[in-house]
């Protein structure tokens, strides 16, 4: 199984600079990016954990998916999974939010 996490933020120089002026004003949130990243760079935790449990996470931003996988996600962000030539939805904006930041969370939700 393939998964694909699609942060809620573009992944240009002006996307990324909106979404961090966004965040400090606290106008804009993207709960899988308090999963994989810290305050400036990625978390080496979640890396760790996905390592550990042997799973595999492409993680895009909404302006490098297709319009397939954006069609599956709905809301961002969110975590689908492509397997047997179709795309799902495997977690939804609400289910990342509810993992708080944490990437133990995020593993056992996709475990489960």
């Amino acid at each position: 199984m393939r998964y694909v996490g699609i942060y809620n933020a573009d992944g240009t120089v002006l996307g990324e600079l909106r979404y961090v002026v966004g965040k400090l004003r606290g106008t804009t949130s993207c709960s899988l990016c308090d999963i994989t990243h810290g305050k400036v760079r990625p978390r080496k935790d979640f890396f760790a954990a996905c390592t550990e449990a042997a799973i595999e996470i492409e993680l895009l931003h909404r302006n490098e998916a297709t319009s397939e996988q954006l069609a599956v996600a709905s809301e961002l962000p969110a975590l689908i999974a492509h397997s047997e030539g179709e795309w799902r939805c495997v977690l939804t904006a609400s289910d990342l939010a509810q993992c708080a930041g944490s990437p133990a969370q995020l593993i056992s939700r996709l475990q489960a």
